[in-house]
């Protein structure tokens, strides 16, 4: 029962995060960015949000500097001096959003 709880939890996590990107974060280093999965803990601290970048290297870094950027200014106020880190990898990055 648990474990079907936090994958709805990570579903509307995914569908808030991608409505954020479109339609609120207003950053023209932003290309195309796709949420593709997020994996929240089991005491739903913290998440780990997944993202495809579509474009060029260019793209890719200033997309991924924009989401960092969006993360720690949205932290909340208890969470302001915890450090936000967006790692790259093959294919699609995990950013953990606290």
């Amino acid at each position: 029962m648990q474990r079907k709880r936090l994958d709805r939890v990570n579903q509307l996590l995914k569908e808030e995060i991608s409505t954020l990107l479109q339609r609120e974060l207003k950053d023209p280093r932003l290309g195309f960015v796709s949420v593709t999965e997020v994996e929240a803990s089991q005491d739903l601290r913290t998440a780990k949000v997944f993202v495809s970048v579509l474009g060029d290297d260019a793209q890719w870094t200033g997309s991924l500097a924009a989401l960092a950027s969006a993360a720690a200014e949205t932290a909340p106020p208890a969470a302001a001096g915890s450090p936000v880190s967006v790692r790259s990898g093959s294919g699609a990055s995990g950013m953990p959003i606290r």
